[in-house]
């Protein structure tokens, strides 16, 4: 069975603006950190960047965030190979089950991540603890995502089971 090529397409698409998006985020970060100046809209992105109390725990927050993106854009680049071997005709391997359950995993700990990503920055960087149980009205939400990163998993479990079944019937004949 062949996905289809549009499916192909919007996630091609998709890792390219991601991946630039990062890029440029990484490019801003390194410049801003070594005392460059950005103007964006009224203010300075660098003086926000140093109101902070501390200018470590700034720099900490900022590559944890960039980290977690690139973990995010990994799992986009994981779906993108699983496609592609979806394309060569064969189903349930050994790739497309791990492929599945990482790509669960990985969006289950990016959402996690933000969600306490947000807690410290409103900690922080605003001056406001507290918790909020937010339910969205979107595929942004956050308990929806979470949601998709377990189906992935599930997935997995089923394309193993799958595969566990068609060897014992390739066995039997």
């Amino acid at each position: 069975m062949k996905p289809p090529s549009s499916l192909k397409t919007i996630v091609d698409i998709s890792y390219a603006i991601l991946l630039i998006k990062w890029i440029i985020g990484l490019l801003v970060f390194t410049y801003i950190l070594f005392g460059g100046r950005l103007k964006l809209f009224a203010g300075y992105i660098s003086e926000s960047f140093t109101m902070a109390e501390s200018k470590t725990a700034t720099i900490i927050f900022f590559a944890i965030q960039l980290l977690v993106s690139a973990l995010f854009i990994y799992a986009v680049h994981i779906i993108r190979s699983l496609i592609k071997n979806f394309n060569t005709g064969k189903l349930y391997t050994k790739y497309q089950i791990s492929g599945l359950k990482l790509t669960g995993q990985l969006i289950i700990v990016v959402t996690l991540v933000n969600g306490l990503l947000e807690f410290i920055y409103e900690a922080l960087f605003k001056n406001h603890l507290g918790i909020r149980l937010n339910f969205e009205n979107g595929f942004g939400s956050f308990w929806f995502v979470i949601a998709i990163g377990l189906f992935f998993i599930y997935l997995s479990r089923i394309f193993a089971n799958a595969r566990q079944l068609r060897e014992e019937n390739e066995l039997t004949v």
